[in-house]
């Protein structure tokens, strides 16, 4: 601005008269600054910015400017550059307040190359935040048009005039347009000033450009997000391909609306972006902050970011959690100390030990009180004893008088009579009643452990699942995020919250999402990342083709974001995708495209789960359906209940009968102990009923032994459930399945439940 010069040369310059008055030239300068400023930004607050220190007087220019406005009933704020542009004054707090539901209006005083810093300055900065800001400058005469033509950053301005004197008190006034060429930038003479007629107020000095953006390509940077952002990759600095997703619905609807087209590219280190120590950001933010891309899509809003860009309104709320291998089955010998947790264990052990101690010291108490002869008499409990002399008896009393005089006597008692075998009890009151509770505990105990071992050996136990960060840190796993440097990497590193820096100091990391997924399969990992994101990924990587993944989610999440875009700061088209994205919101399709990209992403997972197992049988689709139809077999753990009341000898139920005297024999008619093996292969009063599926077996060239009667061999699903109708049919002629199907009086076909 070579030609403002607060002397008699400037201002003939400004007023295109000869005139030796600079108040004259002033008071014309002022008029225009008013005139635009009540025209079009009457509300908004009046800022005035001037260069000092130049060869040219701005400063005089700008005081004179502001005694002028004064004058005539308005107050500017003043400022020069310096302080703008180093950040040695800000507006006050109070100030601020004033403005946050209003605008700004800037009166910029400087040279050509200071006003594009002012400007990208004040465009950019956080003095007014959240505030629609407006720029007016003085500028250079008609002549220098094409000076200005060249400056890329007047061309590609949003909200600024620009006011070019020219002869007899005339001015131009001319207003950049971002998107007017073809959606190139060009300048545009929108109206003229005078000192008699003003300017035409019907013009727009500060049209809202982006309702028609002219066909204009905006760079938009962002990284692989499905379902929100699916592409494929082209060669390097390319923009990518983008398929359909949800973000490209959302941003192809806003593009419709405001006429312009886009280009998607991934940041060059691959990044969402995280904070480093002097403040900057890496990735997809840091791209967006330093001007490289005009906005990103699907990222996560959190208070660090918003300081270094601006965001649309959220449309998702995405929390975090994490991923892990689904609990598997634990070793089967287990089983026999799973009915009892350590302290029970550790709290019968105890028991039994001081049980023998009080038992050893009654014994010792009634000797020293009774008679040798009258304390040795006693009779067995569960079995009938038979005393069929006194010889016989005085021997075996004073046997047993001896033996409970040592300690090793009192552990057999205890032992025994705790596991239900036979004991001598003895007639003393004090004893008796000891062993009376002792047996009664016992009996309690045995029957608890016999029945919960049961369940455990028919339904079988899996190993402890997580469901917080808590668990996670108190276990035996390790944990990690995917390398991208994202909101919960950042999260993580900058909290204060305790737990969340004990999660930070064990991170690890893997290159990709279905690496980290796949990890949790191979090793005891746990992958935390979002929860959609984790949704989708393991519906189209990790499913089989019966909708089914070996990879589970915590019940928790935690730490929810809202998802949007992130923009420039100060972008005024922040407000125009704002009421789109409301709109499509409000309307519930960003939910409805949701729902439907998980939907198809699992039939997507299915079907290429589907083609690998195809593939694996060498495209036989008849072995395919019978190595793993979606039919469940019946094994050992499923029938199991089922022998369980149907028959007494099994698990030893006879054997417990029998020591009760509530069953005569443990023996079957046959004089073979009741097991189910035996009831199901050897019992001889069902060899007729036993012959069909002897013969099916048979005929499918497998021995007849218990593990191929229960289904349980590596056969295909189909032979298993021929093997398991027909042993059904067997238990149900033999008449050991009536009372499990019998429901109301009325008998139910048993077959009914394989069919």
């Amino acid at each position: 601005m070579t030609n403002l010069l607060v002397t008699g040369a400037v201002l003939l310059v400004l007023l295109g008269t000869v005139s030796s008055r600079v108040e004259e030239a002033v008071e014309v300068a002022a008029a225009v600054v008013l005139d635009i400023r009540h025209a079009q930004a009457y509300n908004c607050l009046p800022v005035l910015v001037y260069q000092q220190n130049t060869a040219y007087d701005f400063a005089s220019l700008a005081l004179e400017m502001v005694r002028t406005i004064s004058e005539r009933g308005s107050s500017y704020l003043t400022f020069t550059s310096d302080e703008v542009l180093f950040g040695t004054t800000e507006p006050s707090s109070s100030v601020v307040a004033a403005t946050s539901d209003a605008c700004v209006f800037y009166v910029l005083l400087s040279s050509l190359p200071l006003v594009e810093d002012l400007y990208i300055f004040l465009s950019r900065s956080d003095w007014f935040p959240g505030v629609r800001r407006y720029f007016t400058w003085l500028g250079l005469p008609a002549s220098s048009l094409e000076l200005i033509a060249g400056s890329q950053t007047l061309q590609e301005a949003h909200g600024l005039v620009i006011i070019l004197p020219q002869n007899s008190g005339i001015f131009s006034i001319i207003v950049p347009c971002p998107f007017r060429l073809n959606g190139e930038p060009e300048l545009v003479e929108a109206t003229h000033w005078s000192s008699e007629h003003g300017f035409d107020r019907n013009v727009q000095l500060f049209p809202e450009h982006y309702k028609n953006c002219y066909g204009y390509k905006f760079s938009v940077v962002s990284l692989d997000y499905p379902p929100f952002l699916a592409y494929v990759k082209k060669e390097h600095g390319e923009p990518v391909q983008h398929l359909d997703s949800i973000d490209i619905r959302i941003l192809d609807t806003i593009a419709d609306e405001f006429n312009f087209t886009y280009a998607i590219y991934e940041p060059a280190d691959g990044q969402w972006g995280f904070q480093l120590p002097n403040k900057s950001w890496t990735g997809v933010i840091g791209a967006v902050e330093r001007f490289e891309a005009d906005f990103s899509l699907n990222v996560l809003i959190t208070g660090q970011r918003t300081e270094a860009v601006d965001f649309t309104i959220g449309y998702h709320n995405e929390p975090l959690t994490f991923a892990m291998g689904k609990p598997k089955p634990l070793p089967q010998w287990l089983s026999l100390v799973r009915p009892f947790q350590v302290l029970v264990w550790c709290s019968v052990g105890v028991t039994i030990v001081v049980s023998t101690i009080v038992l050893w010291l009654l014994i010792l108490a009634s000797n020293n009180v009774a008679s040798h002869e009258e304390f040795l008499s006693g009779t067995r409990v569960f079995q009938n004893v038979d005393l069929s002399s006194d010889a016989s008896n005085r021997a075996e009393n004073f046997e047993f008088s001896r033996n409970n005089s040592s300690y090793w006597n009192a552990i057999n008692i205890i032992v025994r009579g705790f596991l239900r075998q036979d004991i001598k009890m003895p007639r003393k009151s004090p004893v008796q009643v000891f062993l009376c509770f002792w047996l009664i505990a016992g009996f309690v105990i045995t029957i608890g452990y016999v029945s919960t071992l049961t369940a455990f050996l028919t339904v079988p136990a899996l190993s402890p699942t997580l469901n917080n960060l808590e668990e996670l840190t108190l276990s035996h796993f390790s944990w990690g995020v995917q390398n991208f440097k994202a909101a919960d990497f950042q999260l993580f590193k900058s909290s204060d919250v305790p737990l969340y820096r004990t999660i930070f100091r064990g991170l690890h990391f893997c290159s990709s999402q279905k690496d980290c997924l796949q990890k949790t399969l191979d090793e005891n990992f746990v992958f935390i990342s979002w929860l959609t994101y984790l949704r989708d990924s393991i519906a189209v990587h990790f499913t089989d083709r019966h909708g089914d993944s070996k990879i589970v989610l915590a019940r928790d999440v935690f730490a929810p974001r809202q998802l949007g875009f992130c923009l420039k700061k100060n972008s005024q088209l922040k407000g125009y995708m704002n009421e789109v994205m409301q709109r499509l919101i409000e309307g519930g399709f960003v939910q409805k495209w949701l729902s439907e990209f998980i939907v198809k992403h699992s039939k997507e997972g299915k079907a290429m789960a589907f083609e690998a197992d195809l593939a694996g049988v060498g495209g036989d689709l008849s072995r395919l359906i019978g190595s793993d139809g979606p039919d469940k077999t019946l094994t050992l753990y499923h029938l199991q209940g089922v022998f369980s009341p149907s028959s007494p000898g099994s698990w030893g139920c006879s054997s417990s009968l029998h020591r009760f005297q509530l069953l005569e024999s443990p023996l079957c008619r046959c004089g073979h102990v009741k097991t189910v093996e035996h009831f199901l292969l050897n019992y001889d009063n069902y060899s007729a009923q036993r012959d069909p599926l002897k013969r099916l077996l048979q005929c499918l060239g497998l021995w007849f032994n218990l593990k191929n009667v229960l289904g349980g061999g590596d056969h295909s699903s189909r032979v298993q459930l021929r093997i398991i109708r027909v042993l059904a049919q067997f238990l149900s002629t033999v008449g050991r399945l009536d009372d499990l199907y019998k429901e109301k009086g009325n008998w139910t076909d048993p077959f009914i439940l394989l069919n």
